[in-house]
C-alpha cells in the first residue's frame, strides 16, 4: 500500500521490528486494518520497490554466471577449445581466474546492494560463528591452494608424494571444506533472503562436490593407482602438522587478519560481534 518502509540496506541500522512485524513509517499500529491505510494512486510507482526487484535480479544474474563458469571448465570439449583459443593451459587458468575474480566482485557488490528480508530472528551468538570459523577456513585453504592434490581442486596432482600426503591425511578435499565452512557460517550470520541466494548454492556444491570429483577422479586414474595414491589420505596422523609446515599455517592466519581488517571496508558490515 506505499505505508510501509523498504527494508533496511545490508548493514546499514538494524531493521525495527514490532510483534514479528515492521513497524509502518505512517505512525499507524502495524497491524491497522487495510481499510484504515491511506490510499494509494494507481498510478504511483513504488520506485523502492522496483528497486529492490532490481537488486535482487542482479545478484541471482551474478551468482548464476558465476557457477556457470565453474560449471564450463568442467567440461573437457569446453576446456579443450578453450586452451586453444588462448594459447595453452596457462594462458586459460590466468583469463579464467581474472573472470572469476570479476565475477566474483559483482556478486559480493549485488549482495551488497541487496534488500535485507530476513529468514530467521537474529540471536547474538550467530555473529560469532564466522568469527570462530573462517582461522580454520583460511588454513584449509591456503593450504588446499598450495599443496599437491590429484584428488580434487587446487594446484594438480604434479609432485605429489603418497607417503607425504599432508593436508590430504585430514581430506582430500580441504578447498571444498574451506568453501562450505564459509558459506555455512556466513549463511548462520547472516540469515536473510540474499544471503541464502549466495551461500545455500555454495554450501550444496561444497557438500556434493568430494563425490563427484571422487567418482571422476577414481575413472581417470585407474583403481589401482587410485589405491596406490589414496593409502595414507583421510587417516589423520602426528606427522599432519609437520607435513603441512607452520609456513602454510602462519599464512593462513595472516590471510583471516587480512580479512578481518578488510570486511567492513569492502562490504560495510563490521565482522566483530562486539
Amino acid at each position: 500500500l506505499g505505508t510501509c518502509p523498504e527494508p533496511r540496506e545490508r548493514g546499514r541500522g538494524k531493521a525495527l521490528r514490532i510483534r514479528g512485524g515492521l513497524a509502518c513509517s505512517t505512525g499507524l499500529p502495524p497491524h491497522t486494518p487495510p481499510g484504515a491505510m491511506p490510499r494509494t494512486p494507481f498510478f504511483f510507482i513504488n520506485w523502492g520497490r522496483a528497486k529492490r526487484y532490481s537488486s535482487m535480479t542482479a545478484l541471482t544474474a551474478s551468482l548464476a554466471l558465476f557457477l556457470l563458469s565453474h560449471s564450463l571448465t568442467n567440461r573437457p570439449l569446453f576446456r579443450s577449445h578453450a586452451e586453444r583459443v588462448l594459447g595453452g593451459p596457462r594462458p586459460f587458468l590466468l583469463v579464467y581466474s581474472l573472470v572469476s575474480l570479476g565475477l566474483f566482485a559483482w556478486v559480493i557488490v549485488a549482495l551488497r546492494q541487496a534488500p535485507m528480508l530476513p529468514l530467521w530472528d537474529h540471536e547474538p551468538w550467530m555473529r560469532w560463528v564466522p568469527l570462530v570459523t573462517m582461522p580454520v577456513v583460511c588454513v584449509l585453504a591456503v593450504t588446499g591452494l598450495t599443496s599437491p592434490n590429484p584428488f580434487s581442486l587446487g594446484p594438480g596432482g604434479r609432485g605429489f608424494d603418497p607417503d607425504h600426503p599432508g593436508i590430504l591425511r585430514l581430506t582430500r578435499h580441504p578447498v571444498l571444506w574451506a568453501a562450505g565452512l564459509w558459506a555455512g557460517a556466513h549463511l548462520v550470520a547472516n540469515g536473510d533472503v540474499a544471503a541464502a541466494l549466495v551461500f545455500l548454492p555454495l554450501l550444496i556444491l561444497a557438500l556434493a562436490g568430494p563425490s563427484l570429483l571422487e567418482a571422476k577422479r577414481r575413472r581417470s586414474l585407474g583403481p589401482e593407482t587410485w589405491e596406490r595414491l589414496t593409502v595414507l589420505t583421510r587417516k589423520p596422523s602426528r606427522a599432519l602438522f609437520p607435513e603441512v609446515g607452520p609456513g602454510r599455517v602462519g599464512l593462513g592466519l595472516a590471510l583471516y587478519g587480512l580479512l578481518l581488517l578488510v570486511h567492513e571496508a569492502v562490504l560495510g558490515v563490521s565482522p566483530l560481534p562486539l
